[in-house]
């Protein structure tokens, strides 16, 4: 009865005396009373879940500052963290710093993707082209996954989908020479003698335009359109020319002698 009276007084006790008498029983332990405590304690599991209690939306606020293979990483802790971390609240988030936009399908998809900055960042490509190092070119070109060089025998150039791993190899008419070399997510445009080459970056369709080698001097293409031209007696001559209609425009601009000059200047 004097145990059962003694524990009822302590359920009635606040917090802070209850740490005192607490506290004080402790004291009074003797070894083998120490020991018995001990196998009690170390039966006991104090841990606590705390993410596999939050609500998702405090979990995406939580998880939003790690990187997203540490989410991915994270999803092996437990079924419930498995399950939370499985979130497209979670997963649009992250994928959307690197994508731009919100990406859709299921969640496999959203893994492959992962998988994919993962192998990026780490340096674990599912593929590889390799280019020999003398044809690693100052005349050479990357827009979005298309890649293309001259080759070292300035005769022919090469075209590389670095997401298919697929290569092109284009050989100039008459066996010329490129001199300049320029591409959109069209189009690849050429210059060889007096001529400016233009084809589909599959290398399917080619197309071609003449025009006065001062307009050669520089080339660049946007979308359909290749854009060349050069300066002349203080007048840049420009000349526009669209792979789709086979039309082109010329545009001659005047310009001071001080600013043809800083035009011409290495940047």
């Amino acid at each position: 009865m004097e145990a059962d009276a003694l524990i009822q007084a302590f359920r009635e006790l606040l917090t802070v005396p209850r740490r005192e008498v607490l506290g004080a029983l402790v004291e009074q332990l003797t070894p083998y009373e120490w020991r018995a405590l001990q196998q009690q304690l170390n039966a006991r599991d104090f841990h606590f879940d705390i993410v596999g209690s939050l609500p998702i939306e405090l979990v995406v606020h939580v998880f939003a500052y790690l990187d997203l293979i540490e989410v991915f990483r994270l999803q092996l802790v437990s079924r419930r963290w498995s399950h939370v971390l499985r979130s497209p609240d979670l997963l649009n988030l992250k994928l959307k710093a690197w994508y731009g936009d919100v990406p859709s399908g299921d969640y496999a998809s959203r893994r492959q993707k992962a998988e994919q900055l993962s192998r990026l960042c780490t340096g674990r490509p599912y593929d590889s082209v390799v280019v020999p190092i003398f044809e690693i070119p100052r005349k050479s070109i990357l827009v979005k996954d298309t890649f293309a060089w001259i080759s070292k025998d300035i005769r022919s150039l090469r075209i590389c989908n670095l997401r298919t791993g697929k290569t092109v190899q284009a050989h100039t008419e008459g066996r010329r020479r490129v001199y300049l070399l320029a591409a959109s997510e069209e189009i690849l445009a050429y210059v060889t003698d007096s001529a400016c080459h233009v084809m589909t970056l599959d290398g399917k369709c080619q197309k071609r335009f003449r025009v006065t080698d001062v307009h050669l001097q520089y080339i660049t293409c946007h979308g359909s359109i290749v854009s060349c031209g050069g300066f002349i007696n203080n007048r840049a001559m420009l000349y526009n020319w669209d792979f789709t209609t086979g039309r082109g425009e010329t545009v001659d601009i005047s310009l001071p002698a001080w600013q043809t000059a800083d035009c011409l200047s290495p940047m």
